[in-house]
């Protein structure tokens, strides 16, 4: 499930949509767009000059993310330069510009350059599918015409949330910070959800920092919001 922060543009959501790809909008600490707590995504476009917001960004998300950290822009490289009116040099704009490149790929963030919105969601897509199991597995929703609800697309897909192990990931999935990886190492080590939510505040910030997935800060947030207390 992708996880898109609360402040991003409404015309990019809309795009998800259009496409089919399940979402939730939620205030992210790290990152404007993750997937299944796997793969991190800071967007960036005409303030990708803002050299210090940008390299700070970039240091939290790969610390988040390690292996998938990536800094997409949905703007190209040209169009980007032509527009950046603070820099007078044209040749000056091109040097900072390798040189901020070169800067966010020496700190193991490579930046993404698209040539529109839509195709910035196609490129995350093709990303995901690319780097966890080669699929996005995420289910194939379609709009119920005059209703904000989604469905499933397709029987396969219906039967499987009749599977309650499904229905358990799915509600581990819904709570904040909590993908799909770290659903199922819960069910996997507490066997149903209601097991760990009886855990104590103390106790379920103890048990989320032993998992590889979740670090200080994000455990810090799953128990704040889900028990109101540390």
């Amino acid at each position: 499930m992708w996880e898109i922060d609360t402040r991003e543009p409404s015309y990019i959501l809309e795009f998800f949509q259009k496409k089919g790809i399940p979402y939730e909008s939620k205030k992210l600490t790290i990152g404007d767009y993750v997937y299944n707590g796997q793969v991190g995504f800071e967007r960036k476009s005409y303030d990708f000059f803002n050299i210090p917001d940008v390299f700070a960004k970039v240091d939290e998300l790969r610390l988040a993310f390690p292996n998938n950290a990536y800094l997409i822009l949905d703007i190209n490289f040209e169009d980007l330069i032509s527009r950046t009116e603070h820099i007078p040099n044209p040749i000056s704009k091109r040097n900072q510009m390798v040189g901020m490149v070169g800067g966010l790929v020496a700190r193991g963030v490579h930046p993404i350059f698209c040539s529109s919105s839509e195709y910035m969601v196609d490129i995350m897509r093709k990303i995901v599918e690319k780097t966890t199991d080669g699929k996005d597995r995420s289910p194939k929703l379609r709009n119920v015409r005059g209703s904000s609800l989604y469905t499933m697309s397709n029987p396969s897909e219906r039967l499987a949330m009749e599977n309650p192990e499904v229905w358990r990931i799915t509600f581990l999935c819904s709570l904040p910070r909590v993908g799909e990886t770290v659903a199922r190492q819960i069910l996997k080590d507490w066997g149903t959800p209601g097991m760990f939510l009886a855990l104590d505040p103390d106790e379920a910030y103890g048990y989320l920092r032993t998992l590889r997935a979740i670090t200080d800060e994000r455990a810090k947030a799953i128990v704040n919001i889900i028990w109101g207390q540390l």
